[in-house]
């Protein structure tokens, strides 16, 4: 049996709701399947939020808010 390792994407955002779902949209068509998604959001003001909900049926996708974060702090929140 060949088991495929973990493999977690993070995707830092802030006010990205033009661009998130795209990113999502490119992870989940990758041939890998063995996956998790971490989208560490800064705060966004916009819709983000909004188009995230929508994938977090997929329990593949982690989603994880805190506002005033820096792209860097984002992302090594979601490192943590």
């Amino acid at each position: 049996m060949n088991q495929q390792s973990l493999i977690s994407i993070i995707i830092a955002t802030y006010n990205s709701e033009k661009y998130i779902e795209r990113a999502i949209r490119s992870v989940l068509k990758q041939n890998y399947k063995n996956i998790e998604i971490i989208v560490a959001d800064g705060g966004s003001t916009d819709n983000t939020r909004e188009v995230i909900r929508t994938y977090l049926k997929d329990q593949r996708i982690n989603y994880i808010y805190k506002k005033d974060r820096s792209p860097a702090e984002g992302r090594n929140n979601a490192i943590e």
